[in-house]
């Protein structure tokens, strides 16, 4: 989906809460992830919970519209139809 909605603006940001670096980095070559990732075991609990993921549910799905306002949250796995339902209406 990043490259399908890349020209609308739509950037994808991946967090690693507990993964460290050499194991982020092969499992994006391995599913050939194409977003930013930030990895940081130590902020990323806490940069979840800001985004309000108080239960520390994983994964954790924040969208953020054009204007830095959270519009969207949830927790578990997305599949691609209820991702689409929760950012295009914001494009």
């Amino acid at each position: 989906m990043q490259n399908e909605y890349a020209e609308q603006g739509v950037q994808f940001i991946g967090i690693a809460v507990r993964d460290d670096l050499d194991s982020v980095k092969r499992f994006a070559k391995e599913v050939s992830i194409n977003y930013p990732l930030l990895v940081d075991t130590e902020q990323a609990p806490v940069l979840a919970k800001a985004f309000g993921n108080r239960i520390e549910a994983l994964p954790f799905t924040v969208v953020v519209d054009r204007k830095c306002n959270i519009v969207s949250r949830f927790a578990g796995e997305m599949n691609e139809r209820a991702a689409k339902k929760a950012f295009v209406p914001f494009l």
